[in-house]
C-alpha cells in the first residue's frame, strides 16, 4: 500500500521526469512521505541532514538569517521541486526550510539517491539542471540588489513573479496560493518592513494590488508589468 501511494505521488518529482523505470521503482521503494503543518521547519542552517527532500504538495520557503537576525527569503518552492540539492556536497544544510502551507514531502537517503544517479545518467543530469536553475535565479537576485534597482521596481517585480509562479486567476484578480504578509515581502527583498509597507501602499492606492487577510492579489497585471519595465 505504501509503495502504491508513493508511486502515485512520484509523478510530481521533476527530477525523475526522464529517469529510467528501474530508477523510479527503486526511488519509490526507498522513499518515505512526511507531512508538515504550516510554519514547521523542515531543516535548519548548519543542521546535519541525511536525506534529500522533494516537495509533493504545498509551498516551502528557503531562507537565510543575517548577522542582524533578519530573514532573507532566497527561494519559494512548489510541488515537484527538490529542496536541498546543495547537500550532495556536504552533510550540513546551508539554509533554512520552512513550510508556508500544509506540505507533503518525499524523503530519500542521500546515499541511496547518489547510488541511483551513478547508474542513471538522466537522473544525474536532472540533478545538475535543478542546481543550475537555482544558480541562475541567484544571479538574477544579485543583479536586482537594493543598490542597483529602485525598491518600488524590486517590489513590483517580486509580486509579479509570485503571480507568475504561484498565482491563480479569480474574480478579484490573480491570487497567490499561500499566505503573504508585508513582513514576508520584506524578507524576500531583504529590507525593512516599514519601507516595504510604504511602497506597497502606493501600489494598493493605484489599485494594482491588494492584501487582505494575508491574501495577496494582483488586480491589474498590465500596470504592474509596466512598473517593472
Amino acid at each position: 500500500m505504501k509503495e502504491n501511494i508513493v508511486q502515485k505521488q512520484i509523478e510530481q518529482v521533476t527530477l525523475l521526469k526522464n529517469a529510467m523505470e528501474e530508477s523510479k521503482n527503486n526511488f519509490t521503494k526507498n522513499s518515505i512521505i512526511r507531512l508538515y503543518k504550516k510554519g514547521e521547519i523542515l531543516f535548519r542552517d548548519k543542521e546535519k541532514v541525511h536525506v534529500f527532500y522533494f516537495l509533493l504538495s504545498g509551498y516551502v520557503s528557503l531562507y537565510k538569517i543575517s548577522n542582524n537576525h533578519e530573514k532573507k527569503v532566497i527561494f519559494i518552492c512548489k510541488a515537484g521541486d527538490m529542496l536541498n540539492e546543495v547537500m550532495i556536497q556536504k552533510e550540513y544544510a546551508s539554509i533554512y526550510a520552512e513550510s508556508l502551507s500544509e506540505c507533503t514531502v518525499l524523503a530519500i537517503e542521500k546515499k541511496k539517491l547518489r547510488s541511483l544517479m551513478a547508474k542513471d545518467y538522466q537522473l544525474a543530469e536532472a540533478m545538475m539542471e535543478s542546481m543550475a536553475t537555482k544558480i541562475r535565479r541567484l544571479y538574477r537576485q544579485l543583479k536586482n540588489t537594493p543598490n542597483s534597482v529602485r525598491l518600488d521596481h524590486q517590489l513590483a517585480s517580486k509580486i509579479w513573479k509570485l503571480g507568475r509562479d504561484f498565482g491563480v486567476e479569480t474574480e478579484q484578480g490573480i491570487e497567490i496560493q499561500f499566505d503573504v504578509t508585508i513582513s514576508f515581502l520584506a524578507e524576500m527583498l531583504g529590507t525593512k518592513r516599514e519601507t516595504v509597507s510604504r511602497q506597497f501602499r502606493k501600489l494598493s492606492e493605484l489599485q494594482i494590488v491588494s492584501l487582505n487577510r494575508r491574501k495577496l492579489r494582483i488586480m491589474d497585471l498590465e500596470r504592474l508589468e509596466e512598473l517593472i519595465q
